[in-house]
This record gives C-alpha cells, structure tokens and sequence, in this order.
C-alpha cells in the first residue's frame, strides 16, 4: 500500500485556511494559483455592500459623524498608507 500524498490545507499564495470566521478575507492575495479566492472575494463583496448600506444609515447623524470619520481614516491609512 502507497504512501499518499500530503495536501495542506492552507492556501500557497496567501497561507489561509479557507474556513468561515478563521481567515480573514483581507488577507487573500486574489491570485489565480490561490485556494480559496473565490470564496473570500465574496466575502469582501459581501462586507462592501453591508458598509454601503451602514453608511448610508448613518449619512446625517451628526451624533456619530466624529468617531465614523476617525474609523474611516483609521482604515484608510491601514490599507492605502503602507
């Protein structure tokens, strides 16, 4: 009887492990030899869409207009400010 061969279950380009709630969508790299592309896209759409319809929530509440701002520049500067 052959050995079988080893699969690892993290994705080779971005590490992740492709389970909900584990990794992290952001961390996905997006790239065609990637494993669980697909499904953390989705994710992203996902979360895009309910930020979307969060913000529009709070468009004029001057009550959170501050701490919304500072979240929003906090983020920014995560991802475009590297």
């Amino acid at each position: 009887m052959g050995k079988e061969e080893y699969k690892s279950p993290y994705c080779q380009v971005c590490d992740a492990c492709g389970e909900d709630g584990c990794c992290s969508a952001i961390s996905c790299k997006q790239s065609p030899e990637g494993d669980y592309c697909e499904g953390y896209l989705k994710e992203l759409k996902f979360a895009y869409l309910m930020y979307k319809d969060l913000m529009r929530l709070f468009e004029n509440d001057s009550e959170h207009e501050e701490s919304i701002s500072k979240m929003f520049d906090k983020n920014w500067n995560i991802i475009f400010e590297k």
